[in-house]
Parts: C-alpha cells; structure tokens; sequence
C-alpha cells in the first residue's frame, strides 16, 4: 500500500490510473503523436485511453495538448 499526502500531487500513466479518482486531473501532452500512440495498431484502444485519463477526476479536468491536438480531444 503506497500512502500518500492528500494535499500531494500524483503523477502517473493512464495505464495505472483505471479506478482511480481525484479532485483535479491534467492529462498533459495530449498531442496527434500520443493519442493515438505513433505505434500503435489499435486506435479505439487509445481513445479508450484518454477517456480513461479525462474521467478519473471529479472536478476539474485540464488537457494540456502540444502542437497539434489529438483528434479524440475534440470528441
């Protein structure tokens, strides 16, 4: 069991994120590279993905994207 200060910040995958909940969530670089991964073969799965990122909070979600967005942050 990892305990953690409630005031802290967690950083983590989206993979290690699935039932998890938080009062604020960042899900940073959510670029045409990343989602979907460059290598990846299955694009629902990468939008599986960040959807996962953008629900595990209960308030606010931020979505820092670079250059070019992923298309999924317009859906």
């Amino acid at each position: 069991m990892v305990r953690r200060d409630p005031a802290g910040v967690v950083l983590s995958t989206v993979h290690r994120v699935k039932g998890q909940e938080w009062p604020h969530v960042v899900a940073h670089l959510a670029d045409v590279d990343q989602y979907p991964h460059r290598l990846a073969d299955d694009i629902e799965e990468e939008r599986r993905l960040l959807h996962v990122a953008i629900t595990r909070c209960r308030e606010f979600v931020t979505v820092v994207s670079g250059r070019t967005p992923s298309p999924f942050v317009a859906e």
